[in-house]
Formats: C-alpha cells, structure tokens, sequence
C-alpha cells in the first residue's frame, strides 16, 4: 500500500510538471500513394520528404535511399531557401502502398514535399507543399498521367486534435478549475432534482475531492497516451480513463448521498459530458 500511494504522489507531481508537448507519433510520417486514383503496386519505387533548407543536402540523412537526378527537378532556391532532402534518419522505401519516413533530426518540418520515383515510367514526381500538424500524420499523393503529383494531408480528426493541443497549451491548473466549476455545478443541481438538500454539501464535497485527486493523473496518463501512441491511441485510452471515473465518482456520489447507485452514476456521467464539452470548446479555440 504504501508502494502504491507513493508511486501515485510522484505522478500526481509529474502531471503538474506535464506541458505542452509534442507528439512522439508525430515522428512517423505516412504518406499513401497511388497513381491517378489507384493504389501503386511497383515495389521498387522511391520516396523521399523534401523541406526547405538554407543550403542544399547532397544526399539524404537517412539509412541511403536516395533519388538519383532529384535535384534536376527541385525548384529553383530563392530567398527561403532551397528544397532539398529533409532531415529524417529512416523512410523512403516503398512497403505496403506506402512510404514511412521518421527519425526526424530536429523535429518534423513544418512544411513539406514528396518527390516519387516510378521505375516504370523512370521518372521523378514532385508534389506540392503541404504543412504538417502535430497530431495528424497521414498523408496521400495522388501521382498523375500529366506528372504532376497531388499532396494531401488527412484531416480526419483535426478539430479533435487541435483542442487537443489547445488543452495543453491551457495547462493543468486552469483545465481542473474549468473542470471542477462545471461538474460542481451538475452535481449541485442533480442533488437538488434528487430533493437531497441535507447531503448537498457532503456530495459537493466529494466532487472536488476525488477531481482534485484523479484529474491530475488522468492529464498525465492522458499526455502518455497521446506521447507515445498519437491521436486515436491516445482519445481511446482518454476514453478508458473517462470511463473509470464516471464509475468512481458516480460510486461516491451514492455513498455520500446515500441514493441509489445509478443515480450515482448518471450524475457523474452527464458531470463528465458537461465538462468534457467545454473543455473541448475552449481547447478548440485556444489552439486556433
């Protein structure tokens, strides 16, 4: 018992100390590519991301694939810079409809291009500028009969993400006391549907309680999950941590008001809903 308290006192500390931080799955870039509409199947095709440097790269960083001509191809340099290979470490072999590129030295660009090699028709293919989002990392390029090549970033998702990020940047402190205004307020007013006045104030108690103690894990466990796994491994393990605290909270309610368990639990879950909303608007809106 006392390993545990103690391991839950450190992460209740870390998740004060958690900021806004990126995405470790934002090191994997996919990019799907098909050819005018269908998935490409030559396995020998070549990939590579291209960013814009103050100086040409002769060769790319990563483990040697490399596009043999690229820079006949490359737009002229102007007072940006020049595209040329970005600074990834691994990518740029064709495997399963797509190219992986990840390892980036010095974080992902903020904007990019792809340039394919099609053995087939032995001929580069240079894409458009797309910019990256540190939540979202799936792309598709769309290689045309007329040579051109179509970059497009998959937004599933995004508005999801970017309150995501906008709650980050908000931070912990200002998060838990929008979160227990909000539930406090649907607590109080679910006591008073129930006509359970006299245990009004044990209830509420009990609200800011168990959320001064749970938030601040599930802000660090959350920040883990979105660290390591992304965006949809990260909102399914947010949704897991959700779920066990309308069932933990909605168990208090009753012991402390002495109602029934459901009644519980239905207060906790339209408390975790009310808050959850708005913390996804405001998120939403900080980030923009």
């Amino acid at each position: 018992m006392r390993y545990l308290k103690k391991n839950i006192s450190w992460l209740v500390v870390f998740s004060f100390l958690v900021g806004a931080v990126p995405c470790w799955a934002e090191d994997s870039q996919l990019v799907l590519v098909t050819a005018d509409g269908q998935r490409l199947s030559e396995s020998l095709a070549l990939g590579a991301m291209l960013s814009k440097e103050p100086s040409v790269r002769a060769k790319p960083i990563n483990m040697g694939v490399e596009i043999a001509g690229l820079h006949n191809v490359l737009p002229a340099a102007d007072a940006n810079g020049v595209w040329t290979y970005a600074s990834y470490r691994w990518g740029g072999a064709f495997v399963g409809g797509q190219f992986k590129f990840n390892g980036f030295i010095g974080g992902v660009p903020d904007h990019f291009r792809i340039a394919v090699y099609r053995p087939s028709q032995e001929k580069i293919y240079l894409s458009n500028e797309v910019q990256t989002h540190p939540l979202l990392n799936r792309y598709h390029v769309d290689l045309l009969k007329n040579g051109k090549a179509v970059l497009t970033r998959s937004d599933t998702g995004k508005a999801m993400a970017n309150a995501v990020l906008g709650l980050a940047d908000l931070g912990l402190l200002s998060a838990m006391v929008l979160v227990l205004v909000t539930e406090g307020m649907v607590v109080i007013a679910g006591v008073m549907l129930l006509k359970k006045k006299k245990v009004l104030v044990r209830v509420a108690g009990g609200c800011i309680a168990v959320n001064a103690f749970a938030f601040p894990m599930v802000w660090a466990l959350a920040h883990a999950g979105f660290w390591f796994g992304g965006l949809w491994v990260g909102l399914g393990f947010l949704l897991l941590q959700l779920t066990l605290a309308v069932l933990l909270q909605g168990t208090a309610y009753a012991l402390l008001g002495r109602f029934d368990w459901r009644r519980g639990v239905a207060i906790g879950l339209i408390a975790k809903i009310a808050a959850g909303s708005l913390l996804f608007v405001i998120g939403y809106c900080v980030f923009a």
